[in-house]
């Protein structure tokens, strides 16, 4: 049996949500929908059965079956496995698993494919969809079994193409330890230049070293001629020989001799991070004492990009899907590049024309003027989409910075950039433990300090936060480390019936409940006070969407504001009742507004009863009786014109 839930399609400006229809602080994990709300729901959520993952295949982004197979190494039974059609167009897998595995958005490296996985995702089905999802997950024997080396390719996050794998005889732990380590092709050459010593007997020792050069450069040029350059050192070298024996081990794939091996025999040491992070620590240069002369000297104030962002290290923007907080970030971007800033946006999501037209709405809102030759040439767009870079690489059970920091801080130097943007932060973390995102961090502080200027991590804010409406430090998803380690942070809220902002702002109640208006909330800055709450609606552009900045409202016009509001409500409430009569004839029961009060009308049984009442003293509707079959008089209330 299927565990389902009731599921709300919400549409938020171009974007169409599908909102788990449960009671607030409940999970839909947890929520068990009666036969009536699953009835009445247009859409359901099926959670992700045990022993299943589903794969969403997002074609309307450009994704490919064909794609996602040359990813996986493997050729999969998709005709066996389709489950529906989405709204979009997009298309629903699903197969047999062992084991539980990871769920992500864009793996691989292929933009549009996302897993769901037993205990952690659901699909929405119903209206607008199309296929059986229902039957074919109640019989998980019908659903084709996903093979080994695709589950090696998810775990591992590719495939090996010289890993020979025998789906009927495999052990996945020699799989793991026969892949080539992390390493660098500088640190490896460096590696076995400076740290292995010439071999010359015996033989098979110095036919392992190059054994191990060819599987961990995978056969590639660059370790052949490494292994011809270390063998020069040895006696007897022979170019020809060298040569031979590097071809010959194209077909040695099952006695794999790896460069791990090596590492523990010979004590190889690992340069790059690892070893510029053992020699920091020896540097002496970076030891410093506050002498009498440095106490009474008055520190120079930390330097703040926009008020908020501070110099030579990392902040945070934080805000659910959907906010706006992309939009916010380039409409600060363009603000400070009317003052001379450079901006350089990394990003793993959005495009180059996605961030031309946010610009273009920016520099042409209608509550700004900006002179256009200032702002040209400070806005940098490095578009890393379905490359699948990141800024931490996993090394011997912890996480370091990877190699492609240092390439984004030369494109950081080359732009002259003051502030760096990445999003998203789960995309270049690899995941959301908490040890990647101290990484993380630790890997954008680098950036920041090498250019001298400041980095932005942008995360989403975590499911039960945006729902509780948390504004803190702790806001984003994925555990505490983000806020901790960052030294300034801006959440994102939308402003609805749950949350009022924590100032009063002048804004329409039809911007309100269609989640066009956000707060800016700088919940932390380590250097200075935090800056002022601002508060936009979000409008829409010649392209796009555009930024109205809202202003406070005072006493009295919050007094105003609130009695409009009340009396658009009474006024809508009086036309549902309205419409209702009309739906039925013109006539209803009087006790028919008793029951099912709020789905029918909006507001509760008590306060139903007294617009009525004032409803019938206004003369919208007419308090009656009604002859019945019985010669019984039946209270009804009925629209004047049907009287």
């Amino acid at each position: 049996m299927l565990d389902i839930f009731p599921v709300k399609l919400q549409r938020v400006g171009d974007v169409l949500k599908k909102v788990p229809a449960v009671p607030k602080g409940v999970s839909w994990k947890d929520y068990k929908a009666n036969d009536l709300e699953l009835e009445d729901a247009k859409n359901i959520g099926v959670i992700i059965p045990k022993g299943v993952i589903a794969f969403d295949v997002d074609t309307y982004k450009g994704c490919k079956l064909e794609d996602i197979d040359s990813a996986l190494g493997i050729s999969l039974n998709w005709k066996d496995a389709f489950l529906q059609q989405t709204i979009k167009g997009g298309e629903h897998y699903a197969f047999r698993v062992d084991e539980d595995l990871p769920q992500s958005n864009d793996l691989l490296g292929v933009k549009g494919f996302d897993t769901r996985c037993s205990g952690k995702g659901w699909l929405c089905s119903g209206e607008g969809y199309k296929g059986d999802i229902i039957s074919k997950l109640e019989h998980l024997d019908d659903l084709p079994k996903l093979p080994i080396k695709a589950v090696l390719a998810l775990k591992n996050k590719g495939f090996s193409k010289s890993s020979s794998i025998d789906e009927d005889d495999f052990d996945l732990h020699t799989f793991i330890d026969n892949e080539p380590i992390d390493w660098t092709r500088e640190e490896v050459e460096r590696a076995v230049l400076e740290d292995l010593e010439p071999i010359n007997a015996p033989y098979h020792d110095w036919l392992e070293v190059g054994m191990a050069l060819h599987h961990q450069s995978q056969g590639a040029k660059w370790g052949g001629n490494l292994f011809n350059k270390w063998c020069k050192g040895c006696q007897n070298y022979n170019r020809d020989e060298v040569l031979q024996k590097w071809l010959s081990f194209d077909g040695n794939a099952n006695k794999l001799i790896t460069f791990k091996s090596l590492i523990k025999r010979y004590g190889l040491s690992r340069y790059g991070d690892i070893k510029a992070a053992d020699n920091a620590v020896k540097e002496r240069k970076r030891l410093t004492t506050m002498t009498l002369d440095l106490i009474n000297q008055v520190p120079k104030q930390r330097e703040l990009i926009g008020g908020r962002f501070p110099v030579k290290c990392t902040s945070a923007v934080v805000a659910m899907g959907g906010c706006g907080k992309t939009t916010w970030l380039v409409r600060e971007a363009v603000r400070l590049a009317s003052e001379g800033v450079n901006t350089l946006f990394v990003s793993s999501e959005d495009g180059p024309e996605d961030y031309q037209s946010k610009i273009y709405n920016a520099v042409r809102g209608e509550d700004v003027e900006y002179c256009l030759d200032e702002i040209a040439e400070k806005l940098h767009i490095f578009d890393l989409r379905g490359v699948g870079t990141k800024l931490v690489v996993e090394d011997r059970g912890s996480y370091r910075p990877s190699d492609s920091v240092q390439d984004v801080l030369e494109v950081a130097k080359q732009v002259d950039a003051k502030l760096v943007v990445f999003e998203t932060l789960s995309r270049f973390a690899g995941g959301e433990e908490n040890e990647r995102f101290e990484a993380v961090v630790t890997a954008c502080d680098a950036i920041a300090t090498g250019f001298g200027g400041a980095v932005v991590l942008v995360h989403h804010t975590g499911k039960s936060a945006a729902r509780e409406k948390v504004i803190d430090l702790y806001s984003g998803r994925g555990g505490s480390v983000l806020g901790d380690n960052t030294r300034s942070m801006t959440v994102l809220t939308k402003i609805d019936d749950d949350y009022d902002g924590e100032k009063p702002v002048l804004a329409s109640n039809e911007d309100i409940k269609e989640g066009r208006v956000f707060e800016v909330n700088h919940v932390r800055c380590s250097y200075a006070q935090t800056c002022e709450s601002e508060y936009y609606a979000t409008r829409s552009g010649e392209c796009g969407p555009w930024l109205e900045s809202l202003t406070i409202a005072t006493e009295e016009e919050l007094r105003e504001r609130q009695l409009k509001r009340m009396n658009e409500e009474k006024a809508e409430t009086i036309q549902r009742v309205l419409d209702c009569i009309e739906v039925e004839g013109g006539t209803v029961g009087k006790s028919y507004f008793e029951t099912k009060t709020k789905d029918k009308i909006g507001v509760s049984q008590k306060e139903g009863r007294l617009i009525i009442e004032q409803m019938i003293q206004d003369a919208l509707v007419i308090d009656g009786h009604v002859p019945t079959k019985s010669g019984q008089r039946k209270a009804v209330l009925r629209i004047p014109s049907s009287a």
